[in-house]
């Protein structure tokens, strides 16, 4: 039997960069990830190095091996859509762009599952302490509930573009091309995204709390958690999702005329303040200015 291909370094890295293990690195440079504790190890798509013991090496898939991290191999390969043991038999899903956002498709197309759906009311609810009213008008629709390849119940957040948002908005069905995914397994949570693979902007749309889809107040914030925190104090406000502050760019196009919006952001521990969450809310919130919203 043949051995599964290695994912691709920048595929792994970016995950690896999500795993608790690498999360608090920053990135220095262009390409350059490295802890603030200990500047001398460093990672990157083109490997990684350890100037202190002199160790070095151009396979992250190596690393995570030695590293005891098969589970971050597995999900970047799924990721590619490469084919491995843990992937479904029947599926021809390539490493490719498209591929990528067929498998986001169909995962969001799955049947929801009764069994994640209770974990995942739970962990909303005793994990991260929302209040039920803030989430339950999006379950099923703008939200959905199901188990991944290994039968972890998984929290799925869809990313669309500016056009689905407006189908979005309006009550009706959208396309999907890439989600988040919140992955429930017994030793925590993890995040990863899946799909896109393109240039095209992509943020989650909730709509009003209170069913008011004329309303024109708009709240921007990261995350979910964010989001879900604060919906029942702004129950006429629609709310985008950008999922990182890298996205704060694209909220104009999803803007009706008139929009008048409120941002709230991370505050990144960022070594440069030009790059933290609120710079680049400030930013947005000129670009927003100039063109003539409020």
């Amino acid at each position: 039997m043949s051995q599964p291909k290695d994912p691709s370094n920048e595929t792994l890295l970016e995950l690896m960069l999500q795993h608790s293990r690498y999360s608090h690195f920053k990135k220095i440079g262009t390409d350059d990830y490295r802890d603030p504790a200990n500047d001398h190890f460093k990672l990157s798509s083109k490997g990684y190095a350890d100037f202190k013991s002199g160790e070095f090496g151009k396979s992250l898939t190596s690393f995570a091996k030695k590293e005891g991290l098969e589970e971050l191999i597995e999900e970047a390969r799924k990721t590619e859509g490469l084919k491995d043991n843990s992937f479904p038999k029947n599926s021809d899903t390539k490493a490719d762009p498209e591929k990528n956002k067929e498998v986001a498709t169909n995962l969001w197309k799955q049947a929801e599952s009764k069994i994640s759906k209770k974990q995942v009311i739970a962990y909303l609810t005793e994990q991260r302490k929302l209040p039920p009213e803030s989430f339950e008008d999006l379950l099923g629709g703008y939200i959905r509930s199901v188990s991944d390849w290994d039968g972890n119940a998984v929290l799925l957040v869809p990313m669309i573009d500016a056009k689905q948002a407006q189908f979005a908005a309006a009550g009706s069905s959208f396309k999907v091309e890439k989600v988040q995914r919140i992955i429930l397994k017994k030793e925590g949570k993890e995040k990863r995204q899946l799909g896109g693979g393109d240039s095209i902007g992509r943020l989650t749309y909730f709509p009003p709390l209170s069913a008011n889809g004329e309303s024109l107040q708009y709240l921007v914030t990261e995350g979910l958690e964010n989001a879900l925190t604060i919906r029942s104090e702004y129950p006429d406000h629609h709310f985008l999702l950008t999922h990182g502050k890298g996205n704060f760019k694209h909220v104009p196009e999803f803007l009706p005329k008139a929009a008048e919006v409120s941002i709230i952001s991370d505050h990144d521990a960022h070594e440069d303040p030009k790059k933290n969450g609120e710079t680049a809310a400030a930013e947005l919130n000129q670009t927003l200015r100039s063109k003539h919203f409020l």
